[in-house]
């Protein structure tokens, strides 16, 4: 059975937010897209996750508007047809910043962990809540 994985949505937006950029061609610039097939068959990440785990939580990430991707499904045969990502939004970058903070990380999982299971919204927002304690208790 697949299921949430934090860590693996967090190292899926450290790779995408190395990897996406702008290309440009003269004076226009474009934005870069990355596939889903190169995250799911990037090496690096098949160190640590299952191909199926990366494709799930990546799928879930887009769900949760955490990233923007181009995403098209063939809904008689629920085959995907094109799944590109195209940006980390600014929720994802909220994510990624509290995410790469050790102690907030460590924090809000221990937190998930007291609780078990929690829904992708809860666990982000028990991530910013840590973030801003941090910032707080840095503060005062």
């Amino acid at each position: 059975m697949i299921e949430l994985n934090y860590d693996c949505m967090k190292d899926i937006l450290i790779y995408l937010s190395d990897n996406l950029g702008y290309e440009y061609d003269k004076r226009t610039p474009r934005l870069m897209t990355i596939s889903w097939y190169k995250l799911y068959t990037n090496e690096d990440l098949l160190k640590t996750y299952q191909d199926d785990e990366i494709l799930y939580n990546l799928k879930k990430l887009y769900e949760a508007n955490l990233i923007s991707a181009i995403y098209v499904e063939n809904p008689n045969s629920r085959t995907i047809e094109r799944f590109d990502v195209v940006d980390i939004t600014l929720n994802g970058y909220n994510f990624l910043n509290n995410a790469s903070n050790q102690t907030i990380w460590n924090k809000a999982k221990n937190r998930v962990a007291q609780l078990g299971n929690v829904a992708l919204p809860i666990f982000v927002n028990l991530l910013m809540e840590e973030g801003a304690n941090l910032i707080s208790s840095k503060l005062l």
